[in-house]
């Protein structure tokens, strides 16, 4: 026996088609990385804190995608500490307190 093909309607889109925002949600780094990071930083919670190396592999983003939207987008939420590394919190309220510790 075999399956009966479903009707093919106007309404219904064939899949594998994307939309313009689809597009620019999977290929647009200037829209997927700060999504990623937002999400990063939900999952690091308010008292979260985690170095930045592994923050970006938290949000599944590149070092240097994450360093091209971290002062435009994310100013407050990351700490400079010792050699140049970088701390990202989960809130910017909890990375001033670590700011005022730290330097």
């Amino acid at each position: 026996m075999s399956k009966p093909q479903p009707k093919l309607t106007t309404k219904a889109k064939p899949q594998g088609i994307l939309s313009a925002d689809a597009l620019l949600h999977e290929y647009d780094k200037n829209t997927y990385i700060p999504k990623r990071v937002r999400e990063g930083l939900a999952k690091l919670g308010d008292d979260g804190a985690m170095r930045e190396v592994d923050f970006a592999r938290l949000c599944g983003v590149s070092c240097l995608d994450l360093g091209n939207v971290r002062d435009e987008h994310f100013d407050g939420f990351f700490v400079a500490a010792r050699g140049g590394k970088r701390v990202w919190f989960g809130s910017r309220a909890f990375a001033a307190r670590m700011r005022e510790k730290i330097t």
